[in-house]
């Protein structure tokens, strides 16, 4: 209880100096700072001045390419596709040189289309022998110029490794 009580009086006694800073009561500058009677002295200091510095320099940074998971090859066989047409269930693409027509249940690579949008292709892809990875969901979605962009989406972490055993 004494605790709570002392901890009151010290937030109050804060509380009235904040008070009193902000109603401009504050010290005052003194030309020559002179030794209180408790030995301590008020004294302002001055603001930092602020310089316009001369333009920076530029500055090189070498960036380590994206993760594994994340290449061409995990992207399946629509990275750099192109939206010929594109209705509800239906789409046709211009991949590489060749077109190609996609329904839901269609084959590409590893992957299988299972839904068509006016904007966007999704596929799944399962475990196979040579994507031990595990399952993921592919989704191809174009820009108003038709232009693809792939992203996996993994349903669990193919650069997973087991972690040690704790003792």
């Amino acid at each position: 209880m004494k605790t709570i009580v002392l901890m009151a009086v010290v937030a109050l006694a804060a509380a009235a100096s904040a008070a009193e800073n902000e109603a401009g009561a504050g010290p005052t500058p003194r030309s020559t700072p002179s030794p209180s009677p408790n030995g301590a002295a008020w004294e302002r200091a001055a603001s930092p001045a602020i310089s316009a510095a001369a333009p920076g320099r530029p500055i090189a940074a070498r960036v380590s390419p994206a993760p594994g998971a994340r290449s061409t090859v995990a992207a399946g066989g629509l990275q750099g596709a192109t939206a010929v047409a594109l209705k509800e269930g239906e789409a046709t693409l211009l991949v590489g040189a060749s077109t190609l027509t996609l329904r839901p249940g269609s084959i590409v690579g590893p992957d299988v289309v299972t839904s068509i949008g006016s904007d966007r292709v999704v596929l799944v892809r399962g475990a196979t022998v040579s994507n031990p990875a595990g399952a993921a969901t592919v989704v191809v979605s174009f820009d108003p110029q038709g232009q693809g962009r792939v992203r996996v989406y993994w349903l669990s972490d193919p650069a997973a490794t087991t972690p040690r055993e704790v003792r």
